[in-house]
């Protein structure tokens, strides 16, 4: 069976588990339509569970560190704050309560922003789930 979406991976470097929850959510649903960018999105975001799930059974979570918690986007000007926000509000308009949609929050206040980023000079944060191995 053929799948024209795109394969995605929620392991970055550094051994982030960093899925895109929503600042990829505009191009995917113009690409597959609403239900197919949720679809991706619900997809990467399954992997946070999948590798507890098998850190777990394998009895190798606290030997390789893995952790669930947050991580953020820092928006840095007018136009990536814009962007990212427009991404999440586009999420939230096409799936009002959905689970993924509730997990993500956008800091609007500058001095919370750098605060959680620690990013000097940062507009807003964008903090929504991930994990570390």
């Amino acid at each position: 069976m053929h799948c024209d979406r795109p394969r995605v991976a929620a392991l970055t470097s550094g051994g982030q588990l960093r899925p895109h929850l929503y600042s990829r959510y505009t191009p995917w649903s113009k690409r597959f339509g609403a239900k197919g960018a949720i679809e991706l999105i619900e997809h990467e975001y399954a992997h946070l569970s999948a590798f507890k799930s098998l850190f777990e059974e394998e009895g190798i979570a606290e030997k390789v560190c893995f952790k669930l918690g947050e991580t953020f986007d820092a928006a840095m000007t007018d136009e990536a704050e814009e962007r990212l926000r427009d991404n999440l509000e586009h999420m939230a308009r096409d799936h009002p309560g959905h689970p993924i949609v509730e997990s993500c929050r956008y800091v609007k206040d500058p001095k919370e922003a750098e605060e959680i980023s620690q990013m000097k000079g940062a507009q807003a944060a964008f903090v929504h789930p991930s994990g570390q191995v």
